[in-house]
């Protein structure tokens, strides 16, 4: 298995210095970090997950690593609302992971969108063979998003996929 290099991802999503991004389902905080790193001092990233433990994980990787731009949530994403982030304050959500698991996607889906300002980004990342790109498109499509940019080089098992807030 070729696994996703993240900081490389984040590159591609055009993220810039200041910028508020929400890293759903952040499991060991890969992507929160290198969202970080990008965002700069004056950005702050969620780290949001259903796991008490990674979140422990991502708050002390970021403290080694001296990142204080990082916040972590405890949410359970299928939940209205339950990351308690203000509606519309995110430049980015990156969605890496979890949609093939997640048993209610569009409740996921709608969150991101509640969150996300008006023209904000937001990039889903997922495994071939289990979630395909087409269903991808079509969950973000029907909720009101317009696809951005599809990104193929995610590692040799992973397909990005960028959409739109309009």
């Amino acid at each position: 298995m070729s696994f996703l290099n993240p900081e490389q991802a984040v590159k591609e999503f055009g993220i810039k210095p200041g910028m508020v991004a929400a890293d759903f389902g952040c499991g060991a905080g890969y992507f929160s970090l290198a969202l970080a790193k990008e965002v700069g001092s004056q950005g702050r990233v969620y780290a949001i997950d259903i796991q008490k433990e990674v979140l422990e994980v991502v708050r002390n990787r970021a403290k080694s690593r001296h990142c204080s731009n990082i916040s972590t949530v405890l949410a359970d994403l299928e939940i209205a609302g339950s990351s308690k982030l203000k509606n519309e304050l995110a430049d980015f959500v990156l969605i890496a992971n979890i949609l093939f698991q997640a048993e209610d996607k569009t409740a996921v889906v709608r969150e991101a969108r509640r969150i996300l300002k008006p023209k904000g980004r937001l990039a889903a990342v997922e495994a071939y063979g289990r979630l395909s790109k087409e269903e991808t498109e079509k969950l973000f499509l029907s909720a009101g998003f317009v696809l951005n940019k599809e990104i193929f080089k995610a590692g040799q098992d992973h397909f990005i996929v960028l959409f739109e807030k309009v």
